[in-house]
């Protein structure tokens, strides 16, 4: 789904098929210049790279606004949380996976030809 946050913020969901209300990774594409980047900093665990550039391993909800308006603290995912960006975008990558699995998953990315 796509939420404006001062620009589109885009979430991708991956469902468990086995119980399709839990879900299993989310990857969020955030705007380089959003509210969202801005308004909130998370706990940092642990430091890595992703192609070579920071990236922070983190645990806990992040600032969701709902369809009602209101703004809330919210996570899809119960583990931890790679962050990372490549200047015009903050992608978070929600996942049960260890620091060096997300870290593959994030380093597939590839662009929309």
């Amino acid at each position: 789904f796509v939420q404006d946050a001062e620009g589109a913020m885009t979430f991708l969901i991956w469902l468990d098929p086995a119980q399709p209300g839990r879900v299993l990774m989310s990857l969020h594409f955030i705007p380089a210049d959003s509210w969202v980047v801005r308004k909130f900093e998370p706990k940092v665990i642990d430091e890595t790279r992703v192609n070579g550039r920071r990236a922070v391993w983190t645990e806990g909800p992040y600032m969701l606004q709902l369809t009602n308006g209101k703004f809330e603290l919210r996570r899809l995912v119960v583990g931890h949380t790679l962050i990372w960006g490549d200047g015009e975008l903050t992608y978070r990558l929600e996942s049960e996976f260890s620091i060096e699995e997300a870290v593959r998953v994030a380093e597939s990315l590839q662009p929309v030809p």
